[in-house]
């Protein structure tokens, strides 16, 4: 329970003060690159910007290993990038289509009226996919990891002919 929330807080704290760790060098190397071309250093955020959400991507299923497994905050990262590496169209798909899902049910959501009674059923329905869509990645995470779990154990034992 508590050692569970005590790994989700520094994962949070570790990505938040990753973030902002980079923030620095990226705002002087906008300045530096602004002051020969304003075209160029407009760039540079929209650069840091898909390297943080790389970065996330890889990072993806850290917390799914954390309360599954009970894993250690490195163990969780180390097996989250190797599903990611090893499944990458398979977990991109999954999670471009989870996020397209999620975000066009929202504008179906936002589209009712806030006085209206299909507000609650929005209410309701936004909770039940929303639901819906993370256990379809911890059913992905569970697949994956057992298959990745069982390979590596297989690969630290000794064998028969080695022994």
């Amino acid at each position: 329970g508590v050692a569970i929330w005590i790994k989700l807080l520094a994962f949070v704290l570790g990505v938040v003060v990753a973030a902002l760790l980079l923030l620095v060098p990226m705002s002087f190397l906008t300045l530096v690159v602004g002051a020969f071309s304003v075209g160029l250093a407009s760039l540079v955020p929209a650069l840091a910007l898909s390297l943080l959400f790389w970065g996330v991507f890889y990072l993806i299923f850290t917390v799914h290993g954390l309360a599954l497994y009970q894993m250690t905050l490195r163990q969780a990262i180390r097996i989250s990038s190797l599903i990611v590496r090893i499944y990458f169209a398979p977990t991109l798909g999954l999670i471009v289509l989870s996020v397209a899902i999620y975000i066009g049910l929202g504008l179906i959501w936002d589209s009712f009226a806030i006085d209206s009674v299909l507000r609650l059923v929005a209410i309701v329905g936004n909770a039940l996919i929303a639901t819906a869509l993370f256990m379809a990645s911890l059913i992905y995470y569970q697949s994956r990891a057992s298959i990745l779990l069982d390979y590596l154990k297989a690969a630290q034992s000794p064998t028969a002919s080695q022994v």
